[in-house]
């Protein structure tokens, strides 16, 4: 009798939620009461395990609630309608649900809600679909960028990051390395710019880029502000360059251990395992060491960089 009740309920709430939406002479229709009378159908159908119903309410629901211009509440609606589209199995569904939730959000005023709609919206397309989840994580990170939202935007950055060492896009995974220096110098978090620069050789290593390497692992011992010169990574860093330069397939190999590796991003901590020599188990294109990083890496007159030709001559108690 419970379930009876409850789906007459359900019933009466969508119809309702019809009725108040119509007009007449001396009447206009009602959007916030029809939105509140579809999410109350809506959660009904939930509870009676009928998603089809339920999916058709909270649809309606955001669709009332944009005529109403309640765009917090228009994303809300479009976030449960993903869930059940995930509990079907259907990604791209629900990944479009979220988009639409982070137009939503922006539509509010909320752009670090856009982005995390963006996010979620990219994990639900990996890895099937990786050249469109690279798209939304992109919009993420320009999102994250341009409110400078940095302490929300770390794993967004990882997550791209990866995906373009995923897909051997060398030059794109630099670049969105670096894109987050802003943030980490921002909230004075060196150990950040340590792995990051680390992760940035190793990279330019796995792309079979000595040179490119060389000159970032340079770069990052002349920035004095984030201290790299002193750091664990660099340490671990110089011993992978002077192995690799020798073309040393055993200590290569040995440096590629260093438990300092293991504490960057899983991704690169991976990649760094699969650095050879002498018979390279990677095809990519090298990385062009040109020098030009972006607005926030530093400038050559203001942070002269080490000669990359004394790195063999680096020891581990003077690095830079």
């Amino acid at each position: 009798f419970r379930v009876m009740d409850r789906a007459a309920e359900a019933a009466k709430a969508e119809k309702n939620a019809l009725k108040a939406q119509k007009s007449g002479f001396f009447k206009s229709p009602d959007w916030d009461s029809s939105a509140v009378q579809f999410e109350q159908a809506s959660a009904l159908y939930v509870a009676l395990k009928q998603p089809e119903d339920a999916k058709r309410c909270f649809q309606a629901a955001a669709d009332a609630h944009s005529k109403a211009g309640n765009y917090f509440f228009v994303a809300k609606n479009l976030e449960s309608l993903s869930k059940i589209y995930v509990d079907q199995k259907n990604s791209l569904k629900a990944s479009a649900m979220l988009e639409n939730a982070a137009q939503a959000y922006l539509e509010d005023g909320k752009p670090d809600k856009q982005a995390d709609m963006y996010t979620k919206a990219a994990k639900l397309l990996l890895p099937d679909d990786s050249d469109r989840a690279t798209s939304l994580l992109e919009r993420a990170c320009e999102v994250y960028r341009e409110e400078s939202k940095w302490y929300l935007a770390r794993d967004t950055f990882q997550l791209l990051a990866t995906t373009y060492i995923q897909q051997e896009k060398w030059r794109e995974a630099v670049a969105t390395i670096r894109s987050h220096f802003p943030g980490f110098i921002a909230m004075e978090q060196k150990h950040n710019m340590h792995r990051a620069y680390a992760e940035i050789v190793i990279i330019h290593l796995a792309a079979g880029d000595l040179p490119a390497a060389q000159n970032a692992y340079s770069e990052g011992c002349g920035r004095t502000e984030c201290e790299f010169g002193v750091s664990d990574e660099a340490v671990a860093c110089a011993a992978l360059l002077r192995a690799y330069e020798a073309n040393d397939p055993e200590e290569v190999e040995s440096s590629a251990k260093s438990i300092t590796f293991t504490f960057l991003t899983s991704s690169v901590a991976r990649l760094v395992r699969q650095i050879k020599v002498l018979g390279k188990v990677m095809a990519a294109q090298p990385l062009q060491a040109t020098g030009d990083t972006d607005e926030v890496a530093c400038d050559a007159q203001e942070n002269p960089l080490v000669p990359t030709a004394d790195i063999t001559e680096l020891d581990e108690d003077n690095l830079c």
